[in-house]
């Protein structure tokens, strides 16, 4: 299911969402005001990320602050640029390769 720039769906079990294009607070709003709870995300893809605004950093903190287990799988550079630049890459796991089950290292 896709609500604007924010995708839910299930990969090997794990609950994943992908942040693509543009995402900004008319995409937040839509995903809370439409899509399913947030709370059980297992996995952020952003690889097709263009643009994250404070909005839609405030959305991935609250994810990980509800799953500290929370894995970004190969975060685009518009978000290691925002999480850099707002120090806030430390609350982030991250690894590379493809959105799997099996959390951090696969």
């Amino acid at each position: 299911m896709s609500w604007g720039d924010i995708a839910l769906h299930d990969v090997e079990g794990r609950t994943v969402v992908a942040l693509r294009g543009e995402v900004d607070l008319d995409a937040v709003l839509r995903f809370r005001a439409e899509g399913p709870r947030a709370d059980v995300v297992d996995v952020v893809a952003s690889d097709e990320l263009t643009f994250l605004d404070s909005s839609g950093l405030k959305f991935l903190l609250e994810l990980t602050s509800r799953n500290p287990e929370l894995v970004l799988v190969d975060p685009a550079p518009a978000l290691t640029e925002l999480l850099e630049m707002t120090n806030t890459a430390q609350l982030f796991r991250t690894r590379t390769g493809p959105v799997r089950s099996g959390g951090a290292d696969g």
